[in-house]
């Protein structure tokens, strides 16, 4: 007869290896993610070194190797979402001067350095697509000055990944050609994010 004590020892055991091959199965490893993070800054460049829609069609524009900080998944951070109870209409006016049209949706809440940070969420007008524009103590140093840009996942249940490794200059950072939004005052962080993409010489 087995005795209950070795019954609650392979129960356990079986409980420990379910929530393994479950979390293994859902879980991105480091390792994938930074594979991951690589892919989409070889893409981004491949986009700007040879599509018609990038700064660098003019060639007048010769393309350099864009630089990017070390991925680091800290900087990969799940904010708490607030949404407002009403669409908001946002003007937000251009590095040349233009006004845009973006909607307001709330407020994205996430710790950092044992403090509560938040940052204002977009999306334009005619896209489905999240939007953050933001500043923080790297900017004019080894970011571009007016601030960099990350298009974020979807909302699901309240929350909202920012990855700051995917963080990008916009096209008037490689052109004057170009009228880029710029990030609103409220979304201007008084410490470093040192991740995503630096300054384009």
């Amino acid at each position: 007869m087995v005795s209950k004590n070795k019954v609650w020892i392979v129960f356990a055991v079986l409980v420990l290896l379910i929530g393994y091959f479950s979390l293994s199965s859902t879980e991105e490893s480091v390792a994938d993610y930074v594979a991951r993070i690589q892919d989409h800054r070889a893409q981004q460049a491949y986009f700007l070194q040879h599509s018609e829609e990038s700064p660098f069609a003019n060639p007048a524009l010769n393309f350099s190797e864009l630089k990017f900080y070390d991925i680091d998944i800290k900087y990969k951070v799940r904010a708490k979402v607030y949404l407002f109870e009403e669409e908001i209409s946002r003007t937000i006016v251009t590095n040349t001067g233009e006004k845009r049209q973006y909607k307001e949706l709330g407020w994205a809440h996430f710790d950092w350095n044992e403090a509560v940070h938040k940052l204002l969420i977009f999306q334009a007008v005619d896209s489905d697509e999240l939007f953050v524009g933001f500043k923080d103590a790297t900017s004019g140093l080894t970011t571009y000055g007016a601030g960099r840009y990350i298009e974020t996942e979807t909302i699901k249940d309240g929350h909202l990944i920012i990855d700051f490794n995917k963080a990008y200059n916009p096209y008037c950072a490689y052109s004057d050609e170009f009228s880029c939004p710029l990030p609103p005052k409220e979304n201007s962080l008084n410490f470093k994010i040192e991740a995503g993409e630096q300054r384009y010489k």
